[in-house]
Formats: structure tokens, sequence, C-alpha cells
């Protein structure tokens, strides 16, 4: 989708993505920014964009944001 804008809801992450960080967790935040970006983190990614962001929202209802992104660059994992 190189080019073209693209729009991800953030609350549909893989069970790999919202077991990545306990959200009760005290040091959440701590661990987000160690895990997020890490191999092991991308290993389990279902796709990893590159690209400009072009918006950010929040979504009603919780406590997530609704990103759009100008993709440049998208990678996914081979079909096995």
């Amino acid at each position: 989708q190189g080019g073209s804008g693209a729009s991800d809801d953030a609350a549909s992450g893989s069970a790999a993505d919202r077991s990545a960080v306990r959200p009760d967790s005290p040091s959440a935040g701590q661990e987000a920014a160690l895990v997020f970006g890490t191999p092991r983190y991308l290993a389990c990614a279902r796709l990893v964009a590159e690209g400009t962001v072009t918006a950010a929202e929040p979504v009603p209802g919780t406590a997530r944001h609704r990103i759009t992104l100008r993709v440049t660059h998208a990678y996914a994992p081979a079909k096995s």
C-alpha cells in the first residue's frame, strides 16, 4: 500500500500485541518503552508500516487512539 493512506483501529491488535504490556502494571509505561520496537515485539507483529502520520484521534469510550498513516513502506511476514 505504498503511497496510499491507511487507517487502523488501535483496538484491533492481536493477542500478542495485547499481552505485550499489562495496562494495570505500575511500570506499564516503562515496560512498553522496552518492548515496543524490539526484535521480540517485531517478530510477533502482523504488519509493520513506515510513513507519515496524517491524523490521530481518540477512540470514544476507550483509552486508545486511532492513527491514520500515509504509508511509504509496509512489511508483513511471509505466508507459511
